[in-house]
Order: structure tokens, then C-alpha cells, then sequence
């Protein structure tokens, strides 16, 4: 086990993202696309479009988005976008069969709320979004409908690291604290959990250029190798630091390189729940089966419309 102390751990996140990134500030690839990458690097607004709606499903392919809308529309112009109508943007094909864990309708109302926040807050200049302190930014961002914190501190951590943004040194940074994020800090056991409280105190001695750099760090050590099956531990880059090396999970028992059970015989292993019910007189079995069914369906469909109302994911 190791015996790393946090900021040991920390500096070897940090170096293993500059490590693996020798020629990093010619930055990532954004979209699948080449031209649809070459749009949000060199477009703000396409920049925040792509990033906005960025809130789960294909993240190379979303991001492709703001080239495809410009080239149905010969444009890509904030000030024709904030007067379409949400129900019309949801029926376009780009945004109807866009790879997203979200709605369609949720697509269209963040575009346009992009779109009228940038016009009618910042005089149609997306670059006076990104002014001021970390606090400063962080606010004029979620003025947009659907961006929350998290992706607000996306924004600011790929604008920092990749095209050069230095906030004023108001207001405290903090990592985008997703699943992959979460489980390196709390593997590497930097926090017992990852909030934004435990983690502003980890890292509150650390440059915002730190942060940034530990927020990518993290996002990619947990994408490849710290998962939360079958983790690759030895091709792990925190490999010699990392305290959960060869230690048993808490949750499920089983070290991080122990192989995983069967799946058929996990699933012979699930327990079996039955439930019992009175029916009503004259009700067959399969009526009251298809009942629950039905109430069921119905009850689902209401709490997906209500969360959309709410401008939650369904």
C-alpha cells in the first residue's frame, strides 16, 4: 500500500497530463468532425453552443452540432437564433436525432437561451461571457437554461487550459466533479467524498491552472484505467501512489484487479422478489397485470414531462 501523502498524489496527476500531453497546447480534438473541430476553436459562440449541450451521450458527435446547424443554415448568427421558436429548433433533424441523453426540447430551449443571453446581456459578444473573476464567469454562464455548475467549470477549464483565459483572481475554481473525477480523487484517497466542499480544502493551495490541469488529469485516468470494473491498475499512471493499489473495494469486496463473476452467474446469484396483491373481484390475473402495466407507463410519462418542464434530463 502506498504511503504517498495528497500533494504527492496530486503532483503525479498533474504530471501524468503534461506527460502524456508533450505537444498540449496545440489542444484536443473537440468533434469528430475535423471542420466541426476547427468551428469551435476558432467560433465562441459555436464553442458554447457545443459545450452547453455537452450533458451526456456522444460527446465527439454533440459537438459536431453548431457545423451542422451552420451548414443547414448558412449561419450560425446568435441574433437569428434567439427569435426560433423551441418546438420548430426540436424538429430540426440535427437536433432531433442528436446523440443526447437529454431531450430534444431541452436542446432547442439551451440554444436559444444561449443565443438571448448573448444578445440581449452582452450585446451579441459571447467573448464578455467569459470576463471577469472565476465567480463572474460562473454566473454569466448559468444564465444560459440547462448549465449547471459542472458545465460551467468545463467551460473554464478548457478555456484555460487551450485557448489561453485568465480570469481575475477572484472566486475559487473547482474540477468538474463527474463519475470519473470522482472515483480517482476518492480511489487515490485525496477525499472521502468528492464535494465541493472536501475537494475546495484539497486543493485549495493549488493555482487555477492546477485545477484545470487535475480536473483533465482525473477525467482521463478514470475514463481509461480507474473504472469501476475490472480497473487497470498496473497501466495505471498513479500506479505507484495510489493507495487502492491490490486493496480489496469496500462496495463490492473484490480487489481492483480480481476478475469479476460470471454473468450468468451473477444473474442465477440476484435474489428473487416476489410480490403478492388482492384482486378485486371478477379480475383476472393478466387484467390486473396489464393495470399495473398501464399505471405504470403513464406515471413514468408524467415524471419525465414534469422533469422537462423543470429543465432536468428525463
Amino acid at each position: 500500500m502506498s504511503s504517498s501523502s495528497p500533494r504527492q498524489i496530486l503532483d503525479a496527476i498533474i504530471d501524468s497530463w503534461w506527460g502524456s500531453r508533450p505537444q498540449a497546447t496545440s489542444g484536443p480534438s473537440f468533434a469528430s468532425d475535423p471542420e466541426a473541430d476547427k468551428l469551435v476553436k476558432e467560433n465562441l459562440f459555436a464553442f458554447l453552443l457545443a459545450a452547453s449541450i455537452d450533458r451526456g451521450g456522444n460527446a465527439f458527435a454533440l459537438w459536431n452540432i453548431p457545423y451542422r446547424l451552420k451548414q443547414e443554415w448558412g449561419h450560425l448568427d446568435p441574433d437569428r437564433i434567439q427569435v426560433l421558436a423551441p418546438e420548430v429548433l426540436a424538429a430540426d433533424p440535427v437536433i432531433a436525432h442528436a446523440p443526447s441523453q437529454i431531450s430534444r426540447y431541452q436542446l432547442a430551449n439551451t440554444i436559444i437561451s444561449l443565443a438571448q443571453v448573448v444578445q440581449t446581456q452582452y450585446g451579441g459578444s459571447p467573448e464578455r461571457m467569459l470576463e471577469g473573476s472565476v465567480s463572474d464567469i460562473m454566473d454569466s454562464v448559468q444564465r444560459v437554461f440547462g448549465i449547471g455548475p459542472n458545465i460551467a467549470r468545463m467551460i473554464i477549464i478548457q478555456r484555460i487550459l487551450y485557448f489561453g483565459l485568465e480570469p481575475e483572481r477572484r472566486g475559487r475554481l473547482l474540477p468538474k466533479l463527474d463519475v470519473h473525477v470522482q472515483r480517482v480523487l476518492g480511489c487515490a484517497g485525496l477525499v472521502s467524498a468528492a464535494t465541493d466542499e472536501s475537494v475546495g480544502q484539497l486543493l485549495a493551495d493549488r493555482s487555477m491552472r492546477d485545477v484545470a490541469v487535475i480536473d483533465q488529469a482525473c477525467w482521463d485516468i478514470g475514463r481509461r484505467y480507474c473504472r469501476p470494473n475490472n480497473p487497470k491498475c498496473e497501466q495505471c499512471p498513479l500506479a505507484h501512489c495510489c493507495p487502492k493499489i491490490g486493496v480489496a473495494s469496500s462496495e463490492n469486496g473484490r480487489g481492483p484487479g480480481a476478475e469479476r463473476e460470471p454473468r450468468q452467474a451473477r444473474k442465477r446469484n440476484r435474489p428473487t422478489f416476489v410480490i403478492t396483491t388482492c384482486l378485486p373481484p371478477g379480475v383476472t390475473p393478466e387484467e390486473a397485470r396489464k393495470r399495473c402495466v398501464d399505471a405504470l407507463a403513464a406515471a413514468l410519462a408524467e415524471a419525465r414531462a414534469r422533469r422537462s418542464d423543470d429543465g432536468a434530463s428525463p
